[in-house]
């Protein structure tokens, strides 16, 4: 949602970055709920693999540069 709202352009860069919060807020709250039921370890339950929640984290990265990009701002990813 956050990339087709980067790509709509200047009047709906607020939704994109509101989506990618979220995507953010989730991502961290998976990550630090995995760690504290397994203290770390791997979970054989969980549908999502380790490998998956990388490629989700630079997936989420690369869109906030673009957001950025396109808010003319890449100094609001440091």
């Amino acid at each position: 949602m956050a990339e087709a709202n980067i790509c709509m352009g200047e009047k709906t860069l607020k939704m994109a970055e509101t989506f990618l919060i979220g995507a953010y807020w989730n991502l961290l709250k998976f990550t630090s709920e995995q760690d504290e039921e397994k203290g770390g370890q791997a979970n054989d339950d969980c549908l999502v693999t380790p490998d998956e929640v990388k490629r989700y984290w630079a997936i989420l990265h690369k869109t906030f540069g673009r957001l950025f990009l396109a808010q003319n701002s890449p100094a609001k990813f440091d």
